[in-house]
């Protein structure tokens, strides 16, 4: 799911809207352990009579999904292993423009997270008129994986509770998980999420029955059932 942030900047009380918009080819980028150690990210300018300017800004996110998560500006690419170019952009009406990230220090023991923001920068008006001028900026995920990466999910449940555990080095996805009391027969949706290594994720369920997710990483996917208790 795409995450953005809507900066509003209020120009007068009394106005007509104006926009500026901008828009990814992705939001979520992870690097091959295999592969070589550069991504591309394309930033599009949704404008047809406009430049778009955009400024990039890297994010280092330290012990992701754990409490003590932190989210850290980068300004020297050497202190974090990851380089974004280029840092600033001008984008021509309808224009586009790519974006290279390449990682600098390698694998680590654990999945390296970043989150970039595309931030559009508004130019100076040309005239004195009010206007209310909006702009969406957007924030891509990016992945570095460990050069062998596995996502082992473990389970405790006590009735109704089911706690997960990721206990392996790299994410994994919980998706469409669906509960239900007998084979396929009062079942309901249940919320997923995204663990990262050490990451634990509880659930409460409806009752005693059946619990199915699909764990899904960059390896593939696979089906996780508990049965009922």
């Amino acid at each position: 799911m795409a995450r953005f942030a809507l900066l509003i900047s209020l120009l007068a009380a009394m106005v007509s809207p104006a926009t500026a918009g901008i828009y990814l080819d992705r939001i979520i980028i992870e690097f091959d352990p295999d592969g070589l150690p550069r991504e591309d990210i394309v930033v599009i300018n949704d404008s047809n009579a406009e430049n778009a300017y955009v400024d990039v800004e890297i994010i280092e996110v330290r012990n992701p999904g754990m409490p003590e998560e932190q989210r850290v500006a980068i300004t020297n690419p050497q202190e974090s292993g990851l380089l974004v170019t280029p840092a600033k952009m001008v984008i021509p009406p309808s224009g586009r423009q790519q974006v290279r990230l390449v990682n600098l220090a390698g694998t680590g023991d654990v999945d390296k997270v970043y989150r970039i923001n595309f931030k559009p920068v508004l130019p100076p008006l040309a005239s004195e008129e009010s206007v209310v001028r909006i702009v969406v900026a957007y924030q891509a995920l990016v992945l570095i994986p460990p050069e062998n990466p596995s996502a082992v999910v473990n389970f405790e449940r006590d009735g109704t509770s089911l706690v997960m555990r990721n206990v392996g080095n790299s994410y994994v996805r919980l998706e469409d998980g669906r509960y239900c009391e007998s084979e396929n027969a009062n079942c309901a949706d249940l919320q997923g999420t995204r663990l990262y290594a050490g990451n634990t994720f509880q659930v409460a369920l409806p009752g005693n029955g059946s619990v199915r997710f699909n764990a899904v990483n960059g390896q593939g996917v696979k089906s996780l059932v508990i049965e009922e208790e």
